[in-house]
């Protein structure tokens, strides 16, 4: 009597489908209908799917199952999907001749004559404060900056 691979228990299908690449997954389901619903009821297919997606990589080592991994990456992504960010903030500009960078919202200006570095920690939302170094900067009415440390 031939065993087919849809008559084994889903658990141990599931074990062997984790063996297959994404982009087999993602044929196989197209295939019959009892790989699809498989596929498209498992946490941890989807999740491996979101992640690639999103362009992360999972924690080999996390104790958290892949529905608790899969609840903040869908809920991060959402973020993305529907932001809508509509503030400006100006900086002031600190006059330095050299390299200027920006990393981690970490806008830093190095003054290369003068061997120093200066960065602004950039906001990430409008009822956020610009900071130059340690100091709070403010802008006034006029559009002029002061710096209160």
């Amino acid at each position: 009597m031939a065993v087919l691979l849809l008559d084994l228990l889903q658990e141990l299908i599931s074990r062997v489908l984790c063996f297959l690449d994404l982009p087999e997954l993602a044929i196989l389901q197209r295939t019959h209908s009892g790989f699809r619903q498989l596929i498209q009821t498992s946490q941890g297919f989807q999740y491996r799917f979101a992640a690639s997606l999103a362009g992360v990589k999972s924690n080999e080592h996390s104790t958290h199952t892949a529905s608790e991994r899969l609840a903040p990456l869908m809920s991060r992504e959402a973020g993305w999907r529907y932001m809508n960010v509509d503030f400006r903030k100006s900086i002031p500009n600190v006059k330095s001749p050299g390299i200027s960078k920006l990393v981690d919202g970490i806008f830093f200006m190095y003054n290369l004559s003068k061997r120093s570095i200066h960065y602004c920690r950039l906001p990430s939302g409008p009822s956020d404060n610009v900071f130059l170094g340690n100091n709070q900067c403010r802008q006034s009415a006029d559009g002029h900056w002061s710096v209160s440390s």
